[in-house]
């Protein structure tokens, strides 16, 4: 992440590539957590199955 901002609330601006740059970085730091927390995995899984129910 560049430290650019990605939501300006109040003008009510969203900047595309730095939205997208911070949600990635977030999938990416979920991916990563989710190897190695087994609450999260199980937190993960009851979602998961939630929906395909």
């Amino acid at each position: 992440m560049t430290g650019a901002i990605a939501v300006d609330c109040q003008r009510k601006i969203v900047y595309r590539d730095s939205f997208q740059a911070v949600v990635e970085g977030y999938i990416n730091d979920y991916g990563i957590a989710l190897t190695v927390d087994v609450s999260l995995q199980e937190a993960f899984l009851r979602k998961f199955n939630d929906l395909a129910a």
